[in-house]
């Protein structure tokens, strides 16, 4: 609506005036309303992937954890599963390795002992000793 004013010899159209400030102050608002859920959307992507990474290191955590208890299960059966050490003499064999800082770990091994035996106690050994 256009209002004719008697001093002014132009019009004013005070109603499209207001509208389009109104237009402009809307936009402005919408605006800064999408900007603020933008920076929502990212601050919680951001927080989700944070909450991820500390679930995946818990989980890396734990299987660290379960394989190191389960590594000392098998160093315990295999120290349980060998047999004594036999006297020296020709049924005997002596294993021995020495380790990076000169020291040297040393067992006898009865010939009927299986390899695998021979193999898992030494890195045994080796393993503790470190």
């Amino acid at each position: 609506m256009c209002i004719l004013y008697t001093t002014s010899p132009s019009f004013v159209c005070t109603a499209s005036v207001i509208n389009a400030e109104e237009q402009q102050d809307r936009a402005k608002q919408l605006e800064a309303e999408a900007l603020a859920r933008e920076e929502e959307e990212q601050r919680a992507a951001a927080e989700r992937a944070t909450v991820a990474a500390a679930e995946r290191a818990d989980e890396a955590a734990a299987a660290a954890v379960l394989a190191e208890d389960v590594l000392v299960a098998q160093r315990k059966a295999d120290a349980e599963a060998l047999p004594d050490e036999p006297p020296a003499g020709a049924d005997a064999t002596t294993v021995v390795a020495r380790m990076p800082d000169g020291r040297r770990l040393n067992r006898r091994f009865g010939k009927e002992t299986e390899l695998r035996v021979v193999r898992r106690n030494t890195m045994n050994r080796f393993l503790s000793y470190q």
